[in-house]
């Protein structure tokens, strides 16, 4: 008999959970608890890296693929517990645990813990490719895997701090566990203070698109597509945000523009998609998450049909060296 394959449905987080304003509230929350944690001489966050040596318990059998980055990433477990495969072990995470993933270690987030057994939790994930610091927040609740809005904050000190908090996980000496609370907690002040924006925050070919385009609704409903294509959309929430009926807008639309703005939306995701398969070496997984799909394989499937070939072929014709 063949093993059942887990599958886990991933969603876009909901509206009132997203966004940078929903971000840096969690931000805030997670900094004052390792501040009270450390403050009270009682730690009880917990900083945990890969085994030394590959362990020998298998992955759990899931439709989500092993994530293997080539970059540093930190994942803050706010609140529940997460199971955490990685290099053959299967760690079980509470809230207050911080897991430092150094580049190209194999490991799978939101496992069971056991068949049956799918705890509720909140983590924060802080990644850092190319003098970077991307974050984002995400929650699992009744096997769906809610994901937020990715988010990048501009200041290189965040990506030397996570340098260093990744290089003193290493060394593990007597001072170790308050070098690193130190560091965590200036890394989520620094966060706190500066700007953040999701990728790609300005469309340089905005003008070539609209060009003799003079109907300002037409002109608005674009912008508004391009500055918000990470979210769920739905004509009804564009006919809404414009005060039109669904119909009138999109008749208006389709004929100053040629395509209706759903379908001016998947295009708009797609030329992102491009963006950071040129820039960037996520997984074709993580570039679906960030452009708002919810499918990889559907993604991949409209990226194919748009631009000709696979989004790994893309990335293989075009890489600029990602990160």
């Amino acid at each position: 008999m063949n093993p059942v394959k887990i599958v886990i449905r991933h969603e876009p987080m909901e509206r009132w959970e997203e966004g940078d304003e929903g971000l840096r509230n969690l931000i805030r929350d997670v900094l004052f608890f390792v501040k009270c944690s450390l403050s009270s001489g009682q730690s009880t966050v917990n900083f945990i890296t890969p085994p030394d040596k590959t362990g020998t318990t298998s992955p759990p059998l899931m439709k989500d693929p092993i994530q293997r980055h080539n970059y540093l990433e930190i994942g803050i477990v706010a609140d529940g517990t997460m199971g955490m495969w990685w290099q053959g072990r299967l760690d079980v995470c509470n809230a207050g645990t911080v897991l430092i993933i150094p580049p190209y270690c194999p490991h799978l987030p939101h496992v069971p813990l056991s068949f049956h057994h799918y705890p509720s939790h909140r983590v924060l994930w802080l990644l850092f490719p190319n003098c970077q610091c991307i974050a984002h927040q995400c929650a699992f609740r009744d096997k769906i895997h809610y994901f937020g809005t990715y988010w990048f904050f501009n200041d290189e000190k965040l990506f030397h701090l996570g340098q260093m908090i990744w290089q003193e996980s290493l060394r593990r000496g007597e001072w170790s566990l308050d070098i690193l609370g130190g560091l965590l907690l200036s890394l989520l002040g620094v966060m706190l203070k500066v700007p953040s924006h999701p990728p790609i925050p300005s469309y340089r070919q905005l003008r070539t698109v609209l060009e003799g385009v003079e109907d300002p609704l037409v002109r608005s409903v674009y912008r508004f597509l391009w500055q918000n294509y990470y979210r769920t959309l739905k004509l009804s929430d564009l006919a809404t945000a414009f005060n039109y009926s669904p119909f009138h807008l999109c008749r208006r639309f389709r004929q100053k523009i040629g395509e209706t703005p759903l379908q001016s939306l998947r295009r708009i995701r797609i030329e992102i998609a491009k963006y950071l398969l040129r820039n960037f070496n996520f997984p074709i997984s993580r570039v679906s998450e960030m452009v708002g799909f919810s499918d990889q394989f559907y993604f991949s499937r409209l990226f194919t049909r748009f631009v000709g070939m696979s989004p790994k072929r893309y990335r293989e014709r075009n890489s600029k060296g990602g990160s």
